[in-house]
């Protein structure tokens, strides 16, 4: 890694090996290290995370200090966990927590030495793009549409330029695509001087781009050609909104040399110039979001969590008190108190067997949704505490949950347990009977405050159905990430008695949320 890092000209202040941190652990040298000015970036690799409370406390002071941490952690896969454990003696983490440890903390994990030394090599220059706005400039239509899939798949935009912008290109060069990406055609590359340095001008001075990715092929790497490139980058440098700029090209050592003494970085594939820009881009929104909102407190009369086994009424009670939002429900022993409950909530109803013994009620029948007259209360009560005696007769039956029907929201699932390595974790994402199998969640490490709950709920897969995509119901965003803070802190708060929660679903609505389901495992 030390000759990796030194061939691609990354500078060195100091390079420090733990010896799997029997002494000094990575998070008292990140502390240390980040108080030193001739220090601007931190590269980090391990293979096991020895005391993530020290690390996280570290990180947040990088944080705070705008300072990029990069960090190879390996073990990944069941195997690669299983040789670093034996290694290092380090527990095994699961990765996607591990991912969630880091992405909550502004950390980039590297997943190759190569990319943990391409962030090294672009972080050094200390330029951070001011959005995710990506104008490209290519001279290959393919390159082009190759570096916008990219910059895609890595959360970066790519804006249309402004009708003034287009016009400016397309005088200078009339056959040229000039939307975004731009493609420059080989009569620019011939004529350069003409062509080339006022279509530069044209899109580096418009302010809807944050950073622009250019691809040159190597035939322009002559001294010749770069001193006219350059002029130009130097020249947009000193305007109002300056471009953070990646250059894809082969260059000899000496010419890259001089892009880079002006902060520009190059890079020998497109997908690498592209992926640097948005990496930098989510430092820079990292560094100027910093912690966020502080988690919420818990109110002061919460239910403690017994030691012994409860069901879904008990769960949902102690939710409740400690203000989680749970929907309307009566836990009914008889058909005749069954149907009193439906007339008091309201019909139609949902009708649930209860049970601490039952976990997974919708695999043996027992539950009803939609059940619309007394007569089928009545008779749903007996259908529903059937079946579970003849499916699970060595269950204990409570009887039956009568609950207030709800339908026009988002089914969304919520859970916390406990990592051995992290501890409390909570996990979000869309609910229902499938969501083992679909298995688009997100995790973060408790507790947490309603700013980064948000981000969670923006990083799963399906957010557009969230926000209402083919005419679904938009949900309340503010509430749903309330909700998922609160359960952070209701998790992280009950670390030592509860072993794992699970709200599947709780319902996004247009206004509010509710939980439906819930279950609380108690620790023995």
């Amino acid at each position: 890694m030390y000759s990796l890092a030194r061939s691609r000209g990354i500078g060195l202040s100091h390079w420090i090996t733990t010896g799997n941190e029997v002494d000094i652990s990575i998070a008292e040298c990140i502390d240390v290290l980040v108080d030193r000015v001739e220090v601007n970036t931190l590269v980090i690799y391990a293979e096991g995370i020895n005391d993530p409370r020290g690390l996280q406390r570290s990180l947040i002071k990088a944080r705070a200090a705008h300072k990029p941490v990069i960090f190879l952690k390996v073990g990944r896969t069941e195997a690669g966990a299983e040789a670093a454990e034996s290694h290092t003696a380090s527990l095994a983490v699961s990765d996607s927590v591990c991912d969630a440890f880091f992405k909550q903390h502004g950390v980039f994990r590297a997943n190759t030495t190569e990319d943990m030394i391409d962030m090294a090599y672009a972080c050094q220059m200390g330029l951070f793009p001011r959005g995710r706005n990506l104008g490209i400039i290519t001279a290959s239509g393919g390159v082009g549409v190759q570096m916008a899939d990219c910059a895609i798949k890595h959360g970066l935009e790519i804006p249309i330029l402004p009708n003034e912008v287009q016009d400016k290109v397309r005088k200078i060069l009339p056959y040229a695509a000039v939307r975004n990406p731009v493609d420059v055609t080989a009569m620019a590359i011939d004529n350069p001087a003409y062509y080339l340095t006022p279509v530069f001008d044209a899109v580096l001075s418009s302010e809807d781009i944050n950073s622009v990715g250019i691809f040159f092929t190597p035939g322009q790497g002559t001294h010749e050609f770069t001193d006219l490139i350059l002029k130009t980058l130097e020249r947009m440098r000193k305007c109002q909104s300056p471009k953070v700029i990646s250059i894809n090209i082969i260059l000899p050592d000496d010419v890259r040399a001089r892009y880079e003494d002006l902060g520009h970085t190059v890079f020998d594939t497109p997908d690498k110039a592209v992926a640097s820009l948005a990496i930098l881009a989510n430092f820079r929104e990292s560094f100027e979001r910093g912690e966020g909102a502080r988690p919420p407190r818990l109110p002061l009369d919460i239910q403690p969590i017994p030691t012994y086994a409860i069901n879904e009424v008990q769960s949902k009670n102690i939710l409740r008190s400690a203000g989680i939002s749970v929907v309307r429900e009566k836990l009914v022993t008889n058909a005749v108190a069954a149907v009193d409950a439906a007339i008091d909530i309201g019909l139609p109803v949902v009708m649930k067997i209860s049970s601490a013994d039952i976990q997974h009620k919708t695999e043996i029948g027992g539950v009803l949704i939609g059940v619309e007259t007394t007569a089928d209360v009545h008779e749903g009560f007996g259908a529903l505490m059937l079946r579970a005696e003849g499916n699970m007769p060595q269950a204990k039956l409570d009887g039956v949950i009568v609950s207030e029907m709800i339908s026009d929201g988002v089914e969304t699932v919520i859970g916390s347990s406990i990592d051995p390595t992290f501890g409390p974790v909570v996990m979000f994402g869309l609910g229902g009977i499938f969501v083992e199998v679909i298995q688009d969640i997100t995790f973060r490490i408790a507790p947490f405050g309603i700013d980064e709950a948000e981000s969670m709920i923006r990083e799963i897969q399906s957010f557009e159905v969230l926000m209402g995509a083919r005419g679904g119901v938009a949900v309340d965003l503010v509430s749903l990430a309330s909700t998922l803070s609160q359960v952070s802190v209701f998790a992280s708060e009950n670390a030592d008695d509860m072993l794992s929660l699970d709200i599947n679903p709780f319902m996004a609505l247009p206004n509010g949320g509710v939980a439906l389901d819930a279950l609380i495992v108690a620790k023995d």
